[in-house]
């Protein structure tokens, strides 16, 4: 039978593994139902999370250029170049990967992948900036680099980066511009870092909401199983954390023992935050 148990250090900052209660099969069972759903919850929020990460550093290498730290000549395009092909992958990854869970876990006929390419089609309508880096992902894949110009301006207030692409140029190499319709946009230098952040921002938001409506309608259940089996354990030790013993062997002063994680915030592990009530 599985156990609940609070594990906490001692004073002597030894280790100490409290065994609260059995738990009955159907607790254990509803308990491993919530486990499964939220590792399934986790693993597609990965997904965002990976191209928020790889924003992150493309974000942070860009301001360590205006920032006036030493800089490599030599280097900086390359490391632009790898930083945007990144990114870019990311997001397809976020994508492809994501209509492939749906597939497979709804079924192909189901209502869901249908939804899935609506919510894309819908996106891109209403983002010019996700759009076009969707077609300049493809146009970076088939004919080159992401980086058209990079300029590092120096100004009494600081350093400023620019990083651009003719559109003149993009459209004279590539003919696949069909989401964003570049031809017909007014600009004839595209701001790349601009791009990318505005863009970042929507795709941030929704696929959220749509990674949480797809699969994290019981989130709330699940978070609600999980912190009540770690108030149980912040009532025997407050400093404690509450995890689920599946197997124990030996006696109570040597043996091993199998355990089971349990989140402490189902919400914060995801990177979301508990809806806020009045």
């Amino acid at each position: 039978m599985a156990h609940l148990a609070a594990i906490f250090k001692k004073r002597d900052k030894s280790s100490n593994v409290h065994v609260i209660r059995e738990l009955p099969a159907s607790e254990f069972a509803g308990f491993e139902k919530c486990w499964a759903d939220f590792q399934i919850l986790r693993e597609r929020y990965t997904l965002l999370h990976i191209l928020d990460k790889n924003f992150m550093q493309l974000d942070s290498f860009t301001k360590s250029l205006e920032g006036g730290k030493q800089i490599n000549a030599g280097g900086v395009l390359a490391e632009l170049n790898n930083h945007f092909m990144n990114y870019l992958s990311s997001g397809y990854s976020l994508r492809q990967h994501l209509e492939t869970f749906i597939k497979r876990d709804y079924g192909r006929d189901s209502v869901h992948p249908a939804k899935f390419q609506q919510f894309l089609e819908l996106l891109e309508k209403a983002s010019f900036e996700y759009a076009f880096l969707q077609d300049f992902r493809n146009f970076v894949q088939h004919c080159g680099f992401p980086v058209g110009s990079a300029r590092l301006t120096h100004e009494e207030r600081g350093r400023t980066l620019a990083v651009t692409y003719s559109k003149a140029s993009l459209l004279e190499s590539y003919k696949g511009w069909k989401k964003c319709n570049l031809q017909n946009r007014p600009e004839s230098v595209l701001d790349l870092l601009a791009i990318v952040g505005k863009a970042h921002r929507v795709t941030r938001q929704e696929f959220s909401g749509l990674i949480y409506a797809v699969y994290g309608t019981n989130l709330n259940r699940i978070d609600s199983c999980f912190v009540g089996f770690q108030k149980e354990a912040a009532d025997v030790n407050p400093n404690a954390v509450a995890r689920i013993i599946l197997s124990m062997s030996g006696d109570s002063s040597v043996g091993q023992l199998q355990l089971q994680d349990i989140p402490r915030n189902a919400f914060s592990e995801l990177g979301l935050s508990r809806a806020k009530t009045s």
